[in-house]
């Protein structure tokens, strides 16, 4: 499983943090994923945590990001804010090459143009490393960092 991170605010990826509205939160999340998550309990942030994360933003403007959750914090009924580190080993992956495997990484139609937080029953790493955009040695060097 991975967490997918859409956003218009371009820069919001650098910023190590980042609020949304909990409405927007599971949204393109296959029903039992969505059922599995939908109340957050401890136990469930920390899942949510040890899974990692693709951080695009809407449209095809930016590089795309990959990192872990290191904080999910609820702000009353509304909000969630999330923290998060991005991993450097995975730099200059671009949109391109995540567009032309989405249908396999389970993004759909419209939703890269809505800002939400999808939880994605596919192996993200797998299905990068399959398609070549990333190596062994990258993700070798991701397990052996600190989240």
């Amino acid at each position: 499983m991975y967490n997918l991170f859409v956003t218009a605010s371009i820069g919001a990826w650098e910023e190590g943090r980042y609020i949304f509205d909990k409405t927007r939160f599971l949204e393109f999340t296959n029903d039992d994923v969505e059922a599995k998550f939908k109340e957050l309990t401890e136990d469930k942030i920390e899942l949510l945590k040890s899974f990692p994360c693709l951080f695009l933003y809407e449209g095809a403007e930016a590089d795309v990001k990959i990192g872990y959750l290191t904080k999910i914090t609820k702000i009353g009924r509304t909000r969630l804010i999330i923290e998060f580190k991005i991993e450097p080993v995975f730099s200059g992956l671009g949109y391109e090459e995540i567009d032309s495997i989405k249908n396999l990484l389970d993004i759909r139609g419209w939703e890269m143009n809505r800002t939400h937080w999808a939880v994605k029953d596919e192996n993200l790493f797998e299905r990068l490393l399959e398609a070549e955009f990333i190596s062994k040695t990258d993700i070798e060097q991701n397990m052996r960092r600190p989240h």
